[in-house]
């Protein structure tokens, strides 16, 4: 049988003692904060990174087309015009152009301070 006090200690967390049958004493520490739920984050006019589409993968606004699948597209040569007309005109040359440009900023940050597990271009 175990005896157990809870013992408060800051706002975030608390410590429980307990005292097992042969008088062992014993702590365990736990953290009353828990992990922030990802919120939405908006990337630009057209594009969006919102956990509750698509599990959270970069997306044009208002609608489930990845941003990545219209860079692949681009960088396979594709002309925006068949892009659009691919995806029914739920993206415009502008949406476009902004995931080009994003897809450049995130290329740069990569390159001009790569982290220690990255390979070399």
């Amino acid at each position: 049988m175990t005896n157990r006090k809870r013992v408060k200690e800051t706002k975030e967390s608390y410590t429980i003692r307990a005292s097992n049958s042969n008088g062992a004493r014993l702590q365990k520490r736990h953290s009353a904060s828990r992990a922030k739920p990802p919120t939405k984050r908006i990337l630009g006019k057209y594009i969006v990174a919102d956990p509750e589409i698509c599990h959270g993968k970069v997306t044009f606004i208002g609608t489930r087309i990845f941003v990545s699948d219209v860079i692949e597209m681009v960088a396979e040569g594709m002309a925006w015009d068949e892009i659009i007309r691919q995806w029914h005109g739920s993206i415009s040359k502008e949406a476009i152009a902004e995931a080009i440009l994003v897809a450049y900023a995130a290329f740069r940050k990569y390159v001009d301070k790569p982290d220690s597990n990255s390979a070399s271009l």
